[in-house]
Order: structure tokens, then C-alpha cells, then sequence
């Protein structure tokens, strides 16, 4: 990615913030953490991806699924960087989250779906407060 900025989640600087820079992973919790990746090129990747399979990976009594990707409803998703099928997204954090690893990035994902779905809206606008 040729674009750096703090909110993109191709960008390299995030990511090494989170484990090495203030407040870290690292600065809060050393050598008490491990981390495994899977590599998504694609939103079917996802798909193949066992939540069962990753639980029986993890060893650490506390656990959570980070997810740096974005869940798009294009058609194209899988050829902008970082993005993948919503479809796809939200059925692996789900997938993981009934394995026992709750979504700790970037929230759980009922409530990733509510926000990045903007369905929060039709019902508070049936709510006479708003």
C-alpha cells in the first residue's frame, strides 16, 4: 500500500503500533502473548478457515480474534487492498466467535455489523426519542 495513514488497515504502521508501540501489546502484557496469522487474498479464503481448527491452535488462557480487514457489500472487494465480502467477513468472525474466540478487533461481530452495516439507523428512527 502506497497510501500511510493511521486508519487504514493495510498499513503496516497500525499494525506495529498495536504490538510495539505506545500502550502495546508489547508494553502491556511482554512475552505473555502469541500471535497467529492467516493470510486472505481473497474473500473465499475466509471460507476455508476452521474456528474450530484455530481454537485448538491457541494455548493462552485469554484469547480474541483481531480482524484487520473491511467488510464491503461491492462487487469488488477482493481487488481493493484490505477489503473483503461482507458475506464472507461477518460468517468467519461468527464462525470463530461459536469456537469460543471472541472478536476483540474491531468490536464483536454482531455489533461490527450493525455499525459497518449503518442498520442502527431504521431503528432508532422508529424510536419517538430520536
Amino acid at each position: 500500500n502506497s497510501t500511510w495513514s493511521d486508519w487504514n488497515v493495510t498499513s503496516d504502521s497500525m499494525v506495529k503500533d498495536l504490538f510495539n508501540g505506545p500502550c502495546s501489546m508489547d508494553q502491556v502484557m511482554p512475552g505473555e502473548y502469541e500471535v497467529h496469522t492467516a493470510w486472505v487474498q481473497k474473500s473465499q479464503d475466509l471460507m476455508q478457515i476452521s474456528g474450530d481448527e484455530v481454537r485448538n491452535l491457541l494455548r493462552g488462557p485469554h484469547i480474541s480474534n483481531w480482524i484487520f480487514l473491511w467488510p464491503t457489500r461491492s462487487t469488488t472487494a477482493d481487488s481493493q487492498p484490505g477489503c473483503v465480502g461482507e458475506y464472507e467477513y461477518f460468517a468467519t468472525t461468527q464462525r470463530f466467535e461459536r469456537a469460543g474466540i471472541p472478536t476483540g478487533w474491531p468490536h464483536t461481530s454482531y455489533l461490527y455489523r450493525q455499525i459497518s452495516g449503518r442498520l442502527m439507523t431504521p431503528q432508532m428512527c422508529l424510536h419517538p426519542d430520536y
